[in-house]
């Protein structure tokens, strides 16, 4: 079977090394909207509507964990713009968003 070759990477360029700088980087939650009154939003949201709406669509019962925007504008928390996701939903819906940044 096939050996993959050792990956050499530089100092400070390892993956996660890349993370903690981005991590580091980034805003805190409450600077990017997220701060009490979205937390009251979401859980009134998960509250409303506990499922996930994903999996809802195929058929599955899978309780939802987050509250997604649907335009992708954290600002925006008018329930028409929101819906509940299960994790990996979610975590699949933001991959495909920062895919086409």
């Amino acid at each position: 079977m096939p050996v993959r070759p050792p990956s050499h990477h530089l100092p400070g360029n390892t993956p996660s090394e890349r993370k903690r700088a981005a991590d580091k980087a980034r805003p805190s939650a409450c600077r990017r909207g997220y701060d009490r009154n979205w937390r009251r939003v979401r859980k009134f949201v998960l509250s409303e509507e506990p499922l996930c709406r994903f999996c809802c669509a195929n058929g599955l019962t899978v309780a939802a964990e987050h509250v997604d925007h649907i335009d992708g504008n954290s600002r925006n928390n008018t329930r028409s713009n929101l819906r509940p996701l299960c994790a990996s939903c979610h975590n699949a819906r933001t991959a495909r968003a920062q895919a086409f940044k």
